[in-house]
This record gives C-alpha cells, sequence and structure tokens, in this order.
C-alpha cells in the first residue's frame, strides 16, 4: 500500500471514531457517521485489524444500532462521557497518566505545548481536554491528512501511551453493545496502526 493510501485510511478511522468518542450519538456530527455504519453488511472494508476482531466488533456495533439511537444509548453516551456519577473509565489521558489523576494534568500540557511547538492549532466547539480520546483521535485525522510526518510521534508520545489501558476499561464498564463495538474498533485499529508503523511506546505507570 502506498505512503498517501494509508495516510488516508488514517485520516479515516480518525474521522469515524473521533466524533463517535467525543459528541452525543444524536448530534448532527455523529448522525451521518451511525448512518453509514448502520448500512454496512460488515467491516471487511475497514482497512485496519484481523477478520475476527472485526466480526466481533461488527456484531456489538450492528445489535446496538438495531436499538436504535434513542433514549437507552444517548443515556448511555451521558453515563459514559458527561457523568454526574464518578466515571469508572475517564476519558482523559492525564487521568491515568498524572499522579493526582486530574484532568487538565500534566500530560495534557505536554500535549498542549506539543502542538503548539509543531503549529498545530485546531479549534473545537466544545471545551475539551486536548486528550479527550475523541479528540486525540480527529487529531490523528487531521495529522495524517496535513502533517503526516508529526503522526508516529504524536501516536507514541501521546496516545498510545494509554489508549489501550483506557479501551480495556471503557469496555468492561460499557453496558450498550454499541460503545463496546466502537471501543473495540478503536483498540484494534490503534493497534494495527502501532504494528504497522512499528512504533515504539514508552512504557508509563498509570495511576488508576
Amino acid at each position: 500500500m502506498e505512503r498517501n493510501e494509508y495516510h488516508a485510511n488514517i485520516a479515516l478511522a480518525g474521522r469515524v471514531l473521533g466524533p463517535l468518542l467525543l459528541f452525543r450519538p444524536d448530534s448532527e456530527q455523529c448522525a451521518p457517521i451511525i448512518e453509514e455504519l448502520r448500512s454496512l453488511p460488515s467491516f471487511e472494508v475497514w482497512p485496519f485489524g484481523g477478520e475476527s476482531d472485526l466480526s466481533r466488533a461488527y456484531a456489538l456495533v450492528s445489535e446496538g444500532l438495531s436499538q436504535g439511537v434513542d433514549r437507552p444509548l444517548v443515556r448511555e453516551y451521558s453515563r459514559l462521557f458527561e457523568g454526574p456519577a464518578a466515571f469508572a473509565a475517564p476519558v482523559w489521558g492525564s487521568v491515568y497518566l498524572d499522579r493526582d489523576c486530574v484532568v487538565f494534568g500534566e500530560s495534557t500540557l505536554e500535549l498542549r505545548w506539543w502542538m503548539k511547538r509543531n503549529g498545530i492549532a485546531i479549534t473545537y466547539s466544545e471545551r475539551e481536554p486536548e486528550d479527550q480520546i475523541g479528540r486525540m483521535l480527529m487529531l490523528m485525522s487531521w495529522l495524517a491528512e496535513n502533517k503526516s510526518d508529526l503522526l508516529p510521534e504524536m501516536l507514541s508520545e501521546h496516545l498510545l501511551t494509554w489508549s489501550h489501558h483506557f479501551f480495556k476499561l471503557f469496555m468492561k464498564d460499557a453496558r450498550h453493545p454499541f460503545y463496546e463495538g466502537i471501543a473495540l474498533l478503536a483498540d484494534i485499529t490503534l493497534s494495527a496502526i502501532k504494528e504497522d508503523l512499528k512504533l515504539v511506546v514508552p512504557v508509563k505507570r498509570f495511576y488508576r
């Protein structure tokens, strides 16, 4: 596969997964993505991951979407992403990487400084730390399309350091098959990209 095609696949993955792990499922950002997922007969066309893992992810997503984008799914989004109850799987990297387990922690600032140092100024309508999982997948997509030379560093230093740990907790906590399936698909995708690019990821201590 040519380099440009591979980066286009990474960009596509981030455009699909990022909004689903950031915005409400009934939002204008997610609605067209969900409709596209609903029309797929399988995940055979997904560019990352093995057949058995993708089949499992598709089964979960398909089961979730068969229940409709209604109150149960919106309610689950609120529980997983908004609160007010304590999160079993917080969606911000610094909660795992910072000794004090806080949002906007030291690792968030490191990512912010890295983005500023490399001239990356992406504006979002919502107020979320830069290391929110959906935002980071959207950043991955943007880098693949605009500054692909920076993609390996962002992945190895700022996303892959905590994403697999997060997705394990998130999938365990999810009570709706749609979000369990999307988390599995994201984890499969990042693992495949890590292997394809032969990325070396520093081992970090998790504080939760």
